[in-house]
């Protein structure tokens, strides 16, 4: 059986777009280390408040290099 990580990436009025990649970054290493299989991040598109991702490959690539 494997095991992954979904994310939406919603993003509240108190975060900062920037932080919230941030910490989804941070929390796919962790993830990594803990032995995870895979992310899956979701696209969405013109509500921040379900999701600020609206292009997920970005995302991928730049949670690749550190994971």
């Amino acid at each position: 059986m494997e095991f992954g990580v979904f994310y939406q990436l919603p993003c509240s009025e108190d975060q900062s777009p920037s932080q919230r990649y941030s910490d989804t970054i941070a929390q796919s290493q962790l993830a990594d280390e803990l032995g995870f299989d895979s992310v899956w991040l979701a696209e969405l598109h013109f509500n921040p408040e379900f999701s600020i991702m609206s292009a997920p490959l970005l995302v991928a690539s730049a949670i690749a290099q550190t994971t």
